[in-house]
């Protein structure tokens, strides 16, 4: 847990920088921007206090995201 904050807390210095358009920019993942991305490593930091979250979101996604995987419908309930 040391490191994940370690971690976490490098990254909110990294993206406290960040302009608008920023934000706004495309990633890796075509689907996803820069803000996408965050709320998906935020979501998943959720998960380490407690894992069963996950299962919440994936009952979640089931449901908003029919036709989805279940990583992929819970994926985009952490980052909605």
């Amino acid at each position: 847990l040391r490191v994940a904050r370690a971690q976490h807390l490098r990254l909110i210095d990294e993206l406290s920088g960040l302009s608008p358009e920023q934000w706004g920019t495309t990633t890796e993942c075509p689907a996803w921007t820069v803000r996408d991305m965050v709320g998906h490593v935020a979501s998943g930091a959720r998960f380490q206090g407690n894992p069963l979250l996950f299962l919440v979101d994936a009952q979640i996604g089931r449901f908003r995201y029919r036709g989805r995987s279940t990583l992929d419908a819970a994926n985009e309930v952490g980052i909605d």
